[in-house]
Order: structure tokens, then C-alpha cells, then sequence
């Protein structure tokens, strides 16, 4: 959670999520590796619609903004296709992804306004985490999940 555009913080939240992945897929973990999924997505999607809205000072800020911003979609573009394929081939559609991402989606608005000392909004009271939820889910749907 991060409201406004910055390039620097923007790619090292998207590469913390996209660690936690590989280290939840190096450990098997499937609960884990789709919470990753859901962070990487959710913070992705964020930073996208971040750098729309930011007020650019100068067309030298934006230009700069535009270069940062354009090295960000293309990592982040091509980690979302490994994950993607990887999750796929385990048998999870894009429907079962979207019930993931809706349940970190509501973990997340359950933080509160209240920033850390990295810019990064802190959990707030009312914040759960997600796995619990993401298991039930996963439960349910009866995959008979292989790592490859």
C-alpha cells in the first residue's frame, strides 16, 4: 500500500512480492504461492493506476517517471506470465485466481492510513491474514495439485 507514485519504491514492493512466490513455489507451498500471486497483482494493478493519476511537476518528471514506469510493467509483465503458467499448469483458471486476489483484496482494505518509516501503509486492527481464507477456498475446489 502505497498512495502515490514513487519509482525507487514502486519496484522494490513489486520485487519483495514476486521473491515471496518463488520462495513459497522452491517450498511447495501452495497456499503461500497464491497469497504472493494475489500481492503481486495487487500491487502491480496499483502502481499502474498510480502512475495515471500522479500530478507530474514537468515533462522532464514525467519522462523520468515514464522511463521507471516502463521498466516496472515489463518486469512485472514478465513475472506475472511465469507465475501465471506455472499456477495454470496446476490447474487453477482465471476464475479460481480472481476468488484469491478478492480475498487478499479485502485483507488489504483492512489496513489503516497510518504509514511506516518505508511509506508503506500499516495493518491496521481489522486486518486478517489471508492464507486462512485462501485455504478454506483452495479446500473447495478439489485440485489435486502437482509440482513439477
Amino acid at each position: 500500500g502505497l498512495d502515490y507514485w514513487a519509482s525507487d519504491l514502486s519496484v522494490k514492493i513489486l520485487s519483495e512480492e514476486v521473491r515471496e512466490f518463488w520462495t513459497a513455489y522452491a517450498n511447495k507451498s501452495i497456499i503461500d504461492m497464491l497469497d504472493a500471486y494475489a500481492d503481486v497483482r495487487f500491487v502491480f494493478e496499483g502502481r499502474v493506476f498510480l502512475f495515471g493519476i500522479h500530478n507530474w511537476k514537468s515533462i522532464e518528471e514525467l519522462a523520468r517517471g515514464s522511463a521507471d514506469y516502463d521498466v516496472l510493467v515489463r518486469y512485472a509483465d514478465n513475472q506475472m506470465t511465469h507465475i501465471m503458467n506455472i499456477l495454470n499448469g496446476m490447474g487453477f483458471r482465471d476464475h479460481h485466481l480472481d476468488a484469491v486476489f478478492e480475498i487478499v483484496c479485502d485483507a488489504n482494505d483492512k489496513k489503516h492510513a497510518e504509514k511506516n518509516g518505508d511509506g508503506k501503509i500499516t495493518k491496521g486492527p481489522d486486518w486478517y491474514k489471508p492464507e486462512g481464507k485462501i485455504e478454506e477456498y483452495f479446500n473447495t475446489l478439489n485440485l489435486k495439485v502437482d509440482f513439477k
